[in-house]
């Protein structure tokens, strides 16, 4: 054999070699996809409660606030899946994360121990210019229409179905009363008010929800409850109750079987049968659950406010989320496919002129209703959000 032969035969047989020792690649659309991806493969080894140190650093070209917010989501999906995470000591397991990046854009790189073997997990990110999971084209687009304002604070809102032949009603929470409104005259009037009889001054906490069953309305306020018994009419009975925080004190049908901690708001559907949940907790975390008590992925950088729709578009389900920011900020809504567990976003986002109050689905099909407190007006507004399948 030529020796100009040998030696490409050997480089060829080098260059195999690398190749076959290299850890698998992972691919992800954003570098918090890449987190979430990362935080599976790791805690996949890891016995559940295990407390481990993670360092972090950055050798990519994204700035601080990317990269925190990076970091963050790391965090957040190893402590969803049960990692504790602690400062280093001695003999505890150490998670060093590098997030860097090649022509094709990032890439984390996690390494650790297991036993006596370094282990490495390489997760590419996808572009630069990424920031979250899309398709490649929206599918569905969301439409608003204000159908209420009003100076009080509207810190819930919902529109029942009304019985046939009667008038559209919408139910309205305020901080000391619930209002209910029938429509007439392409308008809203007054029909009841149930003045609450509050056993804790409202808080900063501008929260509440409703709860509407078919001769009570419930109210969950922080740290406190109230009932309007609609027969016999009038009756109200409030009660302080433990937690901070509306979610604490909402308890709806199969919340007890899922294992998440305080949540704001919750979206349920079924997918072939199975059933799906979605929870937006109070630590800025998203998480998805199936047929087990267990989150089965999460999201985060999501909103507190989520409204699962059927509307025949898609996959037949659309999930509206809304942004994350405080409620100083203008707010949006964002309609999401679930596929394979990921969450995939099907619309443009909707911009709103201000923070969005609560965001819940009506009883059409597609139409979700959501309260707005508008940044320059200071009114707060009732919004009508439904579904298209085409622009």
């Amino acid at each position: 054999m030529p020796a100009s032969r040998r030696f490409i035969l050997l480089l060829f047989a080098l260059v195999l070699m690398f190749f076959l020792t290299l850890p698998a690649v992972s691919w992800a659309d954003t570098p918090e996809d890449a987190a979430r991806q990362l935080a599976e493969r790791r805690a996949a080894s890891l016995p559940p409660g295990q407390t481990v140190s993670l360092n972090a650093r950055n050798l990519s070209s994204l700035g601080a606030t990317e990269f925190g917010s990076a970091r963050r989501a790391l965090e957040q999906q190893l402590r969803a899946r049960g990692v504790r995470l602690a400062a280093a000591a001695a003999g505890r397991v150490e998670i060093r994360a590098t997030l860097s990046e090649n022509l094709l854009g990032l890439l984390w790189v996690a390494e650790f121990r297991r036993g006596d073997q370094p282990v490495v997990i390489l997760v590419a990110a996808g572009s630069l210019a990424g920031v979250e999971k899309r398709s490649a084209a929206p599918s569905v687009f969301i439409r608003r229409q204000v159908v209420w304002e009003q100076t009080e604070p509207i810190l819930d809102v919902a529109l029942p179905q009304s019985a046939a032949g009667r008038p559209p009603r919408m139910v309205v929470l305020e901080p000391a009363q619930v209002l209910m409104y029938r429509s007439e005259n392409e308008g809203w009037q007054t029909d009841q008010s149930f003045p609450l009889k509050r056993t804790r001054m409202p808080s900063r906490d501008l929260r509440g929800r409703l709860q509407l069953e078919t001769d009570l309305i419930a109210v969950n306020f922080p740290g406190e409850t109230c009932q309007v018994f609609l027969r016999p009419a009038g009756r109200i009975e409030c009660q302080p109750v433990a937690g901070a925080s509306p979610a604490d004190v909402t308890s709806l049908a199969g919340e007890g079987e899922k294992k998440s901690p305080p949540w704001y708001s919750e979206a349920r559907w079924e997918e072939k049968g199975h059933p799906i949940a979605v929870f937006a907790g109070t630590d800025g975390l998203a998480r998805l659950y199936d047929d087990g008590p267990e989150p089965v992925a999460a999201f985060p950088g999501w909103g507190s406010d989520l409204a699962g729709l059927r509307t025949g578009c898609g996959t037949g389900w659309q999930l509206l989320v809304t942004g994350p920011g405080d409620w100083t900020e203008a707010d949006s809504v964002q309609a999401y496919e679930i596929v394979n567990r990921q969450a995939v976003a099907v619309s443009p986002r909707v911009e709103l002129p201000g923070p969005v109050m609560s965001l819940a689905p009506a009883d059409e099909l597609g139409t979700a209703v959501a309260a707005v407190r508008n940044l320059k007006s200071g009114r707060y507004e009732v919004y009508r959000l439904w579904v298209s399948c085409s622009q």
